[in-house]
């Protein structure tokens, strides 16, 4: 009795308090208000350490954040880094209630962040031109409940991605783009003062030949470096 009033307590100074003991910016009032109502449907009960397999729940968590940029999201916006070291220290230690809780409340936090960035966005469609239909409010703190209970974290992730096919196109070309920007870390510059008709010289056509070779190898293979030098396009 005397650990669940405990335990009972560190949610309430944790859930009333203006921000998150992980992180420097305020609650806004949607996500405290959230995060209550998640911990109120636990009991004020650590969540992800009760779950069925909570090592690969939260392993799960951590690796959809690294995952963020092939969603189109950040991952520092989600502190994983932060999360990681932190993860890797309580399995290290042998933390306290406390540490277990702020832990618990702080992956709770930012799977409400990134559930909603991924399914609503970053920035409303409606300020960029599109007229979108708003979309239908999501329960998350239960449908978030529910999944930790079921260990269907990835489940309800895909879930919540959008299924619009302009989106569908766009993460495809992103996944395509970001593998570009990896194998040319150093960025490709083409000098041209004018449009090259075939078979005309230039020192960048080998750059060219080069990019669209990347461009168009598939996802599936392996790009391979184009040693080809001649400048005729």
């Amino acid at each position: 009795m005397h650990a669940d009033a405990s335990q009972n307590g560190i949610f309430e100074v944790l859930l009333n308090s203006d921000k998150h003991p992980y992180f420097q910016q305020d609650y806004d009032h949607t996500e405290q208000a959230n995060l209550k109502k998640l911990y109120q449907l636990s009991q004020n009960q650590l969540l992800w350490f009760s779950s069925k397999h909570p090592v690969q729940a939260i392993n799960q968590l951590l690796d959809m954040y690294a995952n963020a940029p092939a969603q189109g999201l950040v991952s520092s916006d989600y502190a994983m880094q932060h999360l990681k070291a932190r993860w890797q220290e309580i399995q290290q230690t042998n933390p306290d209630l406390y540490q277990f809780a702020a832990f618990d409340t702080a992956l709770s936090l930012t799977f409400l962040r990134y559930l909603s960035d991924l399914h609503y966005g970053r920035v409303p469609p409606q300020l960029q031109g599109f007229r979108l239909e708003q979309k239908k409010i999501i329960d998350l703190p239960s449908a978030i409940y529910g999944a930790i209970q079921i260990d269907a974290v990835n489940t309800l992730a895909a879930d919540m991605e959008p299924k619009l096919k302009p989106y569908q196109l766009l993460k495809a070309a992103l996944v395509k783009y970001r593998r570009l920007a990896l194998y040319f870390q150093k960025p490709l510059h083409f000098e041209l003062d004018q449009s090259l008709n075939p078979d005309q010289w230039s020192t960048e056509v080998s750059k060219l030949h080069l990019y669209f070779d990347a461009l168009n190898t598939p996802l599936d293979q392996p790009i391979i470096a184009n040693n080809n030098t001649d400048n005729f396009y």
